[in-house]
């Protein structure tokens, strides 16, 4: 668990409130025995790394350790982390409904990005408060708006592209046992149509295995109009727990 998390200069990577230096510790804190050290980290990790639905460089870095966590039985709370990587990949879910995220417009938006992200100073550290969040800001401010647009893109796309990695794990969940593991996979896949041939097979399994439950094949209350057609849709097949 968490092999090569201490070969990633944190230090150096930002976030929402400057250093993402406390990222480790966060990350490590949601294996924690004790409730309250798991959830004082994730609403740190939520603040930091996805605060108010801003994608930072960081976050994109947390990721394959989050999906990490989430793919281990043994980790405590895991409908939280998949939430948390779900919102990662797109933000505020409103912004981009109904249509969904356009992959293709964001990667044109990105261009340029990678360079601009590179050229960006180390973020504030240590304990000088004047100097604090100011350093990476003021570099984001002295760019023109096309610029900044390009960068926010880059990381955006950066972190979707993160989760994307992590297709595979959401439709193993799709048979979890945890009811809200299973809706919260259904829930994710849906962001990711580029992956709908795996997916949508996966979806209708689920479907069909939880109908299997209810007598006589029942429909049962969560069943949506379009699933059984000939092209179901992720968005319109949420697997729920009864």
């Amino acid at each position: 668990m968490f092999d090569g998390i201490d070969d990633i200069d944190w230090v150096r990577l930002g976030h929402a409130y400057g250093s993402a230096g406390d990222v480790p510790g966060l990350l490590r804190a949601l294996r924690s025995p004790d409730e309250d050290e798991r959830h004082t980290a994730f609403g740190a990790l939520y603040a930091s790394i996805f605060h108010q639905g801003t994608r930072y460089e960081a976050s994109a870095y947390a990721v394959p350790f989050l999906l990490e966590l989430l793919a281990d039985p043994a980790t405590p709370d895991r409908e939280l982390v998949l939430y948390l990587v779900t919102v990662l990949a797109v933000g505020h879910d409103a912004r981009w409904l109904p249509q969904g995220v356009p992959v293709v417009e964001l990667r044109r938006a990105a261009d340029g990005g990678r360079e601009l992200l590179a050229a960006k100073p180390p973020p504030w550290h240590g304990d000088d408060e004047t100097r604090k969040e100011y350093v990476e800001y003021t570099y984001v401010e002295s760019l023109d708006e096309a610029d900044q647009q390009r960068l926010w893109a880059y990381i955006e796309l950066a972190v979707y592209d993160a989760v994307r990695a992590g297709v595979p794990l959401f439709r193993d969940l799709l048979t979890d046992a945890d009811p809200g593991l299973r809706a919260g996979a259904a829930y994710a896949l849906a962001w990711f149509p580029q992956d709908a041939a795996g997916s949508v097979p996966a979806l209708v399994a689920a479907a069909e295995a939880a109908m299997e439950v209810h007598e006589g094949r029942r429909r049962p209350p969560w069943w949506r109009p379009g699933c059984s057609g000939p092209r179901p849709t992720p968005r319109c097949c949420p697997i729920r727990g009864r």
